[in-house]
């Protein structure tokens, strides 16, 4: 998890405090997809050697 996704995570948990630890859950990885695909030109134009750092700052979620 990126630092930018902890901050939103923190900024969100204290704007809904009522939420559980399982919807928090369920935002920060629709945050995640989100911010992918906000981001998939960035990611797309990285040479092939460089798709590491994609795993690295965006892992696949199983």
């Amino acid at each position: 998890m990126t630092d930018e996704i902890r901050r939103a995570l923190c900024k969100h948990n204290k704007d809904n405090p009522s939420l559980t630890q399982k919807q928090l859950q369920e935002w920060v990885s629709q945050a995640t997809i989100s911010n992918t695909v906000k981001r998939s030109l960035e990611y797309l134009s990285l040479a092939p050697e460089r798709c590491d750092l994609c795993d690295a700052i965006h892992p696949v979620i199983q």
